[in-house]
């Protein structure tokens, strides 16, 4: 008993927070060992009708509120005290009984069906969409025309204002890089105002394209479009965190700047899953299946070559030696956190 008194008072509590700072492991990780090791045997949870009635009444007045701000909210005014884990459970159950309602009443949003033109081959649909990104505090907006087949994009246009002239600026662009070959079968674009403008739509009708607008509330029916804005942002704020602003630079022309070079990367450099691994220029150079036979002569040549490879021992060490992080600035290393994680608004490039 004496040596376990001893051992008691010479031991040092060391804090949950400085076990994870020291190991190094991540917070989260730690929390789900720690929860592994306690094996608690669950306790039956008490709910009490007076506290539930008066959660649901909060939760209806306010329904954005999560059980913290919603239990505090009631402890404030004094109507009732509730546990935030209970009151959190009181929410997700409402939102089970709620949905299993509108269910059994048929209230659910109806998918809009919609005989969605589907290109076979490069050349017989057109997509048009636009999106925006955030330069130095400055919104600018970018329109592109795409071929709906091969995902190449066949102009593109910058603007600090999204009109008429922005998304007929990528249309123009389009019919210059195809020299005259026009879309066999039509045009697709979203309900914007943009593509509704009288202006642009006579120009589509000089060229005797077919204009078709998805149903409104529909944007997946302009999907191919609308998935190939994620990579367009991505690159170009990836090449923004690079790019610092010098005095009396022109925004919108730094970004036109690195929208040429992202949407040649797009066409030239980055294969698609859709195509099977190649990229769009690929597909309109019609060296897909080439070059579809090179990568898999490519990949089975370097599985072959698997035991003369070196294995790694520790993969977090490896990592770290091998993109040398000391010699990275502090900014380097914020900025590619936020590239990670899309968090795009964050980013702060490197001052020259």
């Amino acid at each position: 008993m004496n040596t376990l008194n001893c051992l008691t008072q010479s031991a040092v509590h060391t804090t949950k927070g400085q076990v994870i700072e020291l190991s190094g492991f991540l917070s989260s990780r730690t929390y789900v060992w720690q929860h592994a090791i306690r094996e608690r045997k669950k306790r039956d949870s008490q709910v009490y009708a007076e506290e539930v009635d008066a959660a649901l009444n909060n939760i209806v007045c306010y329904p954005y509120m999560g059980g913290k701000k919603g239990a505090l909210m009631l402890s404030y005014h004094q109507i009732e005290y509730i546990g935030q884990r209970c009151y959190d459970f009181v929410k997700k159950q409402l939102k089970q009984i709620l949905f299993e309602e509108m269910k059994r009443r048929n209230l659910e949003r109806k998918k809009v069906e919609w005989p969605k033109p589907m290109a076979k081959h490069y050349g017989e649909i057109w997509c048009a969409d636009f999106t925006h990104v955030e330069f130095y505090g400055q919104i600018i907006y970018i329109a592109v025309v795409l071929d709906d087949y091969s995902h190449y994009y066949l102009g593109y246009a910058l603007s600090d204002t999204a009109d008429f002239e922005l998304v007929d600026g990528a249309f123009k662009m389009a019919l210059i890089i195809c020299q005259g070959a026009l879309p066999e079968l039509c045009m697709v674009n979203d309900r914007g105002n943009q593509y509704k403008a009288e202006l642009y739509r006579s120009h589509i009708r000089e060229y005797d394209i077919e204009q078709i607008f998805i149903p409104k509330g529909t944007p997946w029916n302009n999907g191919e479009a609308e998935v190939g804005m994620k990579d367009i942002k991505a690159l170009v704020y990836q090449r923004l965190a690079h790019t610092p602003k010098r005095r009396g630079q022109d925004i919108v022309e730094i970004a036109k700047s690195i929208a040429q070079e992202v949407f040649k990367e797009l066409n030239d450099n980055i294969p698609r899953p859709k195509l099977d691994g190649v990229t769009p220029a690929d597909i309109v150079a019609n060296r897909a299946e080439a070059k579809r036979s090179s990568t898999q002569a490519f990949i089975e040549e370097k599985i072959a070559q698997r035991p003369e490879k070196t294995l790694i021992g520790n993969l977090k060490q490896h990592i770290n030696k091998n993109l040398d992080l000391g010699e990275w600035s502090n900014r380097s290393i914020k900025n590619l956190v936020y590239l990670l994680n899309r968090k795009y608004n964050f980013i702060v490039p490197e001052k020259v």
